[in-house]
């Protein structure tokens, strides 16, 4: 009798444990249904003109692109705003609504401040968006209300010297002036997205997942911990 009942009392948990992995299921789907749509949004130009200047570089001794024909939106969007605007207007159209900004960035000495990126990189002089690209970053915020856009994705790259797989000890100061780019820039991101409904998610350490080279493993941990200090909320980023 005992174990009549032992295996009734088996079979309806077990039962009921199936019920809970089909509702989590059906939630986890549900989700993904709606989360569906999204663009990691490398460079507004011509992919074509950039892959074709790939040649050998001899001072380098190995094959390179002309970094130049890259368009980051948010460094280079002046240049060409329309095609940005157009092409977001396209992706939303076709029902993306969450768009990813990579954002390459350093302390580029060779640069014009006036125009605020060098190459491919935002500039970080001074451990923020020069004014060119934070008025690009508020147009950009501004054409991803229009479209209806739910979630925007900060992505972080320092690059060059301002990278930590360089770094031959740590170096405080470049840490501190990126930090002061990254946190300056989320800020502005903050103040343009209030009232559009738009999600903000940051990507700290875009391309640096796994990297052991110099000492992008104590830059990276100093920066969720950093982050983490100024907002107490960093899980919802």
């Amino acid at each position: 009798m005992w174990l009549v009942c032992f295996r009734r009392r088996l079979a309806i948990a077990t039962g009921m444990i199936y019920w809970l992995w089909a509702v989590v299921a059906a939630a986890e789907a549900s989700y993904a249904l709606k989360a569906i749509g999204g663009s990691n949004y490398v460079s507004y130009g011509h992919m074509a003109d950039y892959l074709d200047t790939l040649a050998f570089d001899p001072k380098l001794g190995q094959l390179r692109f002309d970094l130049s024909k890259l368009r980051p939106v948010i460094a280079t969007y002046h240049r060409d705003p329309a095609s940005v605007r157009q092409q977001l207007q396209a992706m939303s159209a076709n029902g993306q609504k969450i768009i990813s900004f990579p954002l390459w960035f350093g302390d580029a000495k060779l640069g014009d401040p006036k125009d605020g990126y060098y190459f491919y990189l935002a500039m970080s002089n001074g451990g923020h968006l020069q004014e060119q690209q934070r008025k690009n970053l508020a147009d950009i915020i501004g054409a991803l209300a229009n479209d209806h856009f739910e979630s925007m994705i900060l992505r972080f790259i320092p690059q060059g010297r301002s990278a930590p797989y360089q770094w031959n000890t740590f170096e405080q100061d470049t840490f501190d002036i990126n930090w002061s780019f990254i946190h300056s820039t989320v800020e502005l991101a903050r103040q343009h997205l209030a009232g559009t409904g738009i999600r903000l998610m940051v990507d700290l350490g875009g391309e640096q997942a796994g990297a052991d080279q110099g000492h992008n493993h104590e830059y990276v941990v100093q920066l969720w911990r950093r982050f983490c200090a100024t907002y107490r909320e960093c899980s919802d980023f």
